[in-house]
């Protein structure tokens, strides 16, 4: 367990385990702040772009690898047969999401009809081959979505129950329901594929 993030109010985060295309997405984002960056103190500051937003996105970055390095549970069912997906559990000061979110939707409003022309070009040079930088754009918006999904009762259960588990746990039957509860907000945002549906809720 990640300790806390000082100086604001802070965020239990729940994150499954994504093979790291989470952590890839940010750090594709990550690339893209800093091509914005100012390159001295002549240049003025792109809206929403500048050191405050990469200095909350590297400290959002820090933490998340700093979960995934510290190892997650391996979550059974309640039925102890079925293997769920791993989760992840961490916290974030609230200011870091919003000032990523703030820059994620400057990025998007970059490709409407007028935007920014230096951010439509930083997003066309990181697009994958077959990706537009609306596809780009759509992919860091649900990563920051992943990451700042509401607190409810569900994710607060997961977090009192398995933060500081580690090793095989199996799931009571009122942590497997918000489990998949959980995994059904989750999946909304950022998969959609039937496989994967199947991994998170064995069904």
């Amino acid at each position: 367990m990640t300790s806390v993030p000082s100086g604001s109010a802070t965020r239990w985060v729940v994150v499954p385990d994504t093979e790291g295309e989470l952590t890839h997405t940010l750090a594709t984002l990550e690339e893209v702040l800093l091509l914005l960056q100012p390159m001295d103190e002549s240049e003025v500051v792109l809206p929403n772009m500048g050191p405050d937003e990469l200095h909350a996105l590297q400290n959002v970055c820090m933490r998340l690898f700093a979960a995934e390095g510290s190892g997650a549970p391996q979550l059974y069912a309640p039925d102890g047969k079925f293997e769920y997906v791993p989760l992840f559990f961490f916290q974030l000061a609230e200011d870091d999401l919003d000032a990523v979110g703030r820059a994620v939707v400057q990025l998007g409003s970059a490709l409407l009809p007028g935007g920014d022309a230096e951010m439509r070009e930083a997003l066309r040079g990181f697009s994958k081959r077959g990706q537009t930088c609306e596809d780009l754009v759509m992919s860091f918006a649900q990563a920051h979505g992943v990451l700042d999904l509401e607190p409810d009762e569900d994710s607060r259960s997961l977090v009192e129950g398995l933060a500081g588990e580690r090793g095989r746990v199996v799931l009571t039957p009122e942590q497997g329901d918000a489990y998949r509860r959980y995994a059904e907000r989750f999946l909304a945002l950022h998969f959609n594929d039937p496989l994967d549906r199947f991994l998170f809720r064995g069904a």
